[in-house]
């Protein structure tokens, strides 16, 4: 059968792409590789918050524009960020209308009206996806392909793009351990980027693949990205991601992403590499954050200083957004509101130790107090090479994570983990 659009990958970007051209008389087909019936996809893990730049989705569209330009530093090609920005609400009411229900969330005092998919999961410890937002609207999507005469097919892995007279002519897949020629007028690559492929990661990300956090589903292989570059398509904007600050225990431990994560308190705090030297400006918010950190010769190797203010004052002194980018060390950072840049590219996480002191820590480049890892015999020495000003405590994972979802840790699965740090 010949079908005008196929779309690789059924999360919400395949699955809408399709439902909207079967909307507009099209035959669509969409090829998802997983064979269950509610199969993984990083839509169903997603929380399902709609913004734009940490603001409301519904908010006026030059407001969201401006937003996209300041936060992303200029990098953003303007005809799609004013694509997205004048999008927020039809897109909003085409959920709406196709059996998306949401509801109204502020998810910080500074980031009022959030549209979240309903019901929202809870944000407790572990991944907890089942009957919530994402997973809930996967089954009308599909349903409304296939009353539109078109189509899901599970099992369906896509090896190749077939080329001819140098336009998309359809796909080679794999269908129960045979090879099938699928044709097309078109073909969607939207099969969730390359977070799942420790190569891809190691070529564009850190070359540390095993030292960050995936924050996507197992099937994030970036098949889509090779066989479009096999077929003459220009490639690029994998050098950054969009991702969260987690205690280094969640590389070992699933109850402790995606939640509870640290953006909330890193953003107000001072984060040093292993060398007790700030790297990064923290008043960009944690996606910067991850960024900067997965940019260390050795991701794990970053360290979360705070007082007990920023600790529990959370979230009341969260800033979010832009500072000084590219401050390594002792620049200023403001109290404002601010907000985060979202960068382009592969979903990851970036893992690292969490404590906190009961002074406030110098923010100057070289006298950044440090829990030094290994033990006493580091922090000494750390101590003669003039990096570290004092010992933190330990526990603060402890205490953050029992704060987020609110169990007592003599009940808790994860206080073993944290205990150890």
């Amino acid at each position: 059968m010949l079908y005008d659009v196929i779309t690789i990958g059924g999360g919400f970007s395949g699955l809408v792409t399709a439902c909207r051209a079967a909307e507009l008389g099209l035959k669509a087909a969409v090829l998802e590789a997983r064979v269950e019936d509610r199969y993984p996809c990083s839509s169903r893990y997603s929380t399902g918050v709609c913004n734009v730049m940490g603001l409301a989705i519904l908010a006026a569209p030059d407001v969201l524009y401006d937003a996209i330009i300041d936060g992303s530093d200029g990098t953003a090609d303007p005809d799609l960020a004013r694509t997205v920005a004048d999008n927020g609400k039809r897109t909003i009411d085409w959920l709406t209308g196709a059996g998306a229900r949401f509801v109204t969330r502020a998810l910080q005092k500074d980031q009022p009206g959030q549209k979240v998919l309903a019901p929202p999961r809870r944000l407790s410890a572990g991944l907890d996806w089942e009957g919530r937002g994402g997973d809930v609207l996967m089954r009308p999507l599909e349903q409304n392909l296939e009353k539109r005469g078109s189509v899901l097919m599970r099992g369906t892995h896509v090896v190749e793009l077939i080329v001819e007279n140098g336009a998309c002519a359809g796909v080679v897949a794999r269908q129960g351990g045979r090879s099938v020629r699928i044709a097309g007028g078109a073909a969607v690559v939207a099969d969730g980027g390359f977070a799942a492929n420790p190569e891809m990661v190691a070529q564009w990300i850190t070359p540390r693949a095993d030292h960050v956090l995936a924050r996507v589903a197992p099937g994030a292989h970036g098949d889509g990205i090779r066989m479009a570059e096999a077929a003459g398509a220009a490639i690029g904007g994998f050098g950054a991601f969009y991702g969260h600050v987690h205690h280094r225990d969640a590389m070992t431990n699933p109850k402790l992403w995606p939640y509870p994560h640290l953006d909330a308190v890193a953003e107000v705090a001072v984060l040093v590499g292993a060398d007790g030297r700030r790297f990064t400006d923290e008043g960009q918010g944690g996606v910067c954050q991850a960024n900067a950190i997965a940019r260390l010769a050795d991701p794990l190797s970053a360290f979360l200083i705070m007082d007990d203010a920023m600790w529990q004052a959370e979230p009341k002194l969260t800033t979010t957004g832009r500072g000084q980018s590219g401050d390594g060390g002792g620049g200023r950072r403001t109290r404002q509101r601010r907000r985060p840049r979202h960068a382009r590219g592969s979903h990851r996480r970036a893992a690292c130790g969490a404590d906190r002191d009961r002074a406030r820590p110098q923010r100057g480049s070289g006298g950044c107090q440090l829990l030094a890892p290994g033990g006493a015999a580091q922090r000494q020495e750390a101590q003669a090479d003039g990096v570290l000003s004092a010992a933190v405590p330990r526990g603060a994972a402890v205490r953050w994570h029992h704060r987020y979802h609110g169990r007592r840790r003599d009940r808790c699965e994860c206080a073993g983990a944290h205990a150890r740090r």
